[in-house]
C-alpha cells in the first residue's frame, strides 16, 4: 500500500502544468445544467402529479357526497316532483277540419 502512494505521489510531482491554463470557471459546471433541468422537471411533475391526485379525491367526495344528498331527497319525497303537463291554448291543425281555434 505505501509504494501506491509513493508512486501516486511521484507521478503528481511530474507533471508540470503550464502557467497560463487557467482551472475551473464556467465550462465544466456547463455539463450539469442539463442534468439540474431534468431533476427539476421531474421534481416537477411529481408536485403535477400529486396535485393532480388530490383534486381529483376532493372532487370524488363531492360527487359522492352529491349522490346520497340526491338520494336522500328521492326517498323522502320532497325532491324532484311531477307535475301534470298543462294544455296549451294556440292554433292547431286537425287532420281534414282545417284550423282549429
Amino acid at each position: 500500500m505505501g509504494s501506491l502512494i509513493r508512486n501516486t505521489v511521484y507521478i503528481n510531482n511530474k507533471i508540470k502544468k503550464h502557467p497560463d491554463v487557467k482551472n475551473g470557471g464556467f465550462l465544466p459546471l456547463a455539463a450539469l445544467i442539463p442534468i439540474v433541468a431534468t431533476v427539476l422537471g421531474g421534481l416537477g411533475s411529481a408536485a403535477g402529479t400529486i396535485a393532480s391526485t388530490v383534486q381529483k379525491s376532493q372532487a370524488n367526495r363531492e360527487n359522492e357526497r352529491h349522490n346520497r344528498e340526491i338520494e336522500n331527497q328521492l326517498k323522502s319525497g320532497t325532491g324532484l316532483k311531477i307535475v301534470k303537463k298543462k294544455t296549451a291554448k294556440g292554433l292547431y291543425l286537425n287532420s281534414g277540419k282545417g284550423l282549429r281555434l
